[in-house]
C-alpha cells in the first residue's frame, strides 16, 4: 500500500474512480468495470477483494481511505505564549496571522515600537510574511532576547496544522455549519484555509462542482478530515427539499 502522497499503481480519485498508473494493473480490472484509458471506473461489488489481489501482486493501490489515514492530525496541547514585538525587515514587508473566527489568514497591523515600526505577535503563532504578491514565507514565532520575535521556519502545511491546533486547544473552537439536502451535506467554508492535502482530499471527496458538498458515500470520510483539524462541524439551517409542489 503506498504510504506516501505520490501516486499509487492504482489511484482512487472519488468514489470507485481510478487513475491507472502502472500497466501491470490493467489485467486485475478485466471484468471489473469499465476502462477508459487511464481512468477505471468499478462496476462490481468485488472491490475489497480487487485491492486485495493487486496489493499482494506487490502493486499500490490508494483508496480514499488510505487518503484520510494518511493526513496528519494537529498536534496536541499547544497554546501561544505571550505577546512579543517584531520589528520590520523591510518596508514593504507584510504579515499575516491565522483568522481564528473565519480560519484564514489576516493582515497584521503595523504598530510603532521604541521608534520600530513592526507587528505584535504570540509565541508559538503561525505567521506569513510577504515582501512581495507572491505566496509568501511561513514561521512560527519563537522568543527571542528580552520581548523579542524569533522565526521558526515552515512550510505551510506545518503553519496551518500549527494555527488549527492552537485553536483546539483553546475556548475559541475552529468550527464550520453544514446543511443538510435530501442525503448531501454542505459545509459551508467559503474562503477557509487548510493545510494542503487535507484541501485537496476534501476535494477529491466533493460530489459535483461545489466545494464540500459530500454524498452518502464520503461524508464520513469528511468528517474525519475536518476531526484531524480539530474542526467541529455544526448544523445550520436545513434546506428542505421534498416539499410538496403543487398539483403534485
Amino acid at each position: 500500500m503506498s504510504t506516501t502522497w505520490q501516486g499509487a499503481d492504482l489511484d482512487e480519485m472519488a468514489p470507485n474512480n481510478f487513475i491507472v498508473r502502472n500497466e501491470r494493473v490493467r489485467p486485475f480490472l478485466r471484468g471489473e468495470g469499465t476502462l477508459s484509458g487511464s481512468h477505471f471506473l468499478l462496476e462490481t461489488w468485488r472491490r475489497d477483494g480487487l485491492i486485495a489481489r493487486i496489493r499482494s501482486a506487490g502493486l499500490s493501490v490508494r483508496t480514499l481511505l488510505d487518503r484520510v489515514n494518511a493526513l496528519p492530525t494537529v498536534p496536541s496541547e499547544r497554546t501561544v505564549g505571550p505577546q512579543v514585538f517584531r520589528p520590520l525587515g523591510t518596508a514593504k514587508e507584510q504579515w499575516a496571522g491565522f483568522d481564528r473566527a473565519r480560519l484564514r489568514w489576516r493582515d497584521l497591523p503595523i504598530v510603532t515600537h521604541e521608534g520600530r515600526r513592526g507587528v505584535e505577535v504570540l509565541v508559538d503563532e503561525p505567521v506569513r510574511r510577504r515582501k512581495s504578491r507572491s505566496g509568501g514565507d511561513f514561521f512560527v514565532i519563537v522568543p527571542q532576547g528580552t520581548g523579542g520575535a524569533g522565526l521558526l521556519a515552515v512550510d505551510e502545511e506545518a503553519a496551518l496544522l500549527q494555527a488549527y491546533a492552537l485553536l483546539g486547544n483553546s475556548h475559541e473552537l475552529a468550527r464550520l455549519h453544514f446543511t443538510k439536502v435530501d442525503d448531501h451535506y454542505h459545509v459551508q467554508g467559503d474562503g477557509v484555509i487548510l493545510p494542503p492535502r487535507h484541501a485537496e482530499t476534501l476535494d477529491l471527496l466533493s460530489a459535483g462542482k461545489t466545494r464540500w458538498t459530500f454524498g452518502p458515500t464520503t461524508s464520513a470520510l469528511a468528517e474525519r478530515v475536518f476531526e484531524k483539524l480539530a474542526i467541529v462541524l455544526f448544523p445550520g439551517i436545513p434546506l428542505a427539499t421534498d416539499t410538496p409542489t403543487k398539483g403534485a
